[in-house]
């Protein structure tokens, strides 16, 4: 599978292939859903749900490969946008002019990012994600994240944690799957700058690849009160992917860590969002 096989299949991969970019087109007015938003949060979440539950059952059947992964991606990103969703995605000739597998390393707002990504990084490169080792266990998610090669912690143990994604984080490099890492603990609208841990620079550097920043806003889903992935839907909210440029890990990675923490922190300052934390300059001393 190649980009060529993704490019025929939807304008938006086409988009991506040719401009390194995506921007919603903008519209007259907006979609009558996204002006109640009760009705937008039914609508979005009742959908999303429905392409949860394919993709769980093609999991089930064994056919839920690197593509059908990519295509669920893109089919949130459709369902947000006829819900008054508009992404500004950018940075992707990062993905398209990297050789091999990489990390990623992205700060991490609400359940949205987990079903889009798949569509902006899987053109360019097979890929998978680190993440709470729960989620492996979910009896509908549970087998698209299986399928798709996922790593779980189970963030009890620092060092069982650190020990597993550079055992699995390996394999699944030398298999050529790039891998995402949300460094801080939980999703959250704000950034904390001290929470923002340094596992994807060390597994960057351990096993030799290049490791990317992703900085994101994704506040368009609410984490939920009662229920974390069904929060309320906000469509004035811009939703905002941006990719920086690789950098190749020596050591432990710390100074390559703070790097990937500027790029993020200044990315989403730029978009309104929260920091909080102390920022990477003033961490520098610290941490060297």
């Amino acid at each position: 599978m190649n980009l060529s096989h993704f490019t025929q299949k939807d304008s938006f991969w086409r988009t991506l292939a040719a401009d390194h970019a995506y921007h919603t087109p903008a519209r007259k007015r907006p979609p009558l859903v996204a002006r109640f938003v009760p009705l937008t949060t039914f609508c979005y979440h009742t959908m999303t749900i429905r392409m949860v539950c394919r993709a769980s059952f093609d999991a089930y059947r064994g056919k839920y490969d690197q593509f059908r992964f990519a295509r669920s991606g893109l089919q949130t990103i459709r369902l947000a946008e006829s819900c008054g969703g508009r992404f500004e995605i950018s940075g992707i000739q990062h993905l398209a002019n990297t050789k091999g597998p990489f990390v990623i390393v992205s700060n991490h707002m609400s359940i949205l990012e987990t079903y889009v990504l798949g569509a902006m990084v899987v053109p360019f490169h097979p890929m998978t994600f680190v993440v709470k080792g729960a989620l492996l266990r979910y009896p509908v998610f549970g087998r698209i994240m299986r399928a798709i090669k996922a790593i779980g912690i189970e963030r009890q143990n620092p060092r069982e944690d650190l020990k597993r994604v550079f055992v699995e984080g390996r394999k699944c490099l030398d298999e050529g799957l790039s891998i995402v890492i949300f460094p801080q603990s939980t999703r959250s609208t704000h950034f904390d700058a001290d929470a923002f841990n340094s596992l994807g620079a060390k597994l960057a550097s351990r096993t030799d690849v290049p490791v990317l920043p992703l900085a994101l806003k994704t506040d368009f889903v609410a984490n939920g009160k009662l229920f974390k992935d069904f929060g309320s839907v906000d469509a004035r909210k811009t939703l905002h992917f941006k990719f920086g440029p690789p950098c190749s890990p020596t050591g432990t990675g710390k100074k390559e860590h703070l790097e990937l923490m500027d790029f993020i922190t200044c990315q989403l300052k730029e978009w309104g969002a929260a920091v909080h934390g102390r920022a990477p300059e003033d961490r520098a001393g610290a941490i060297e």
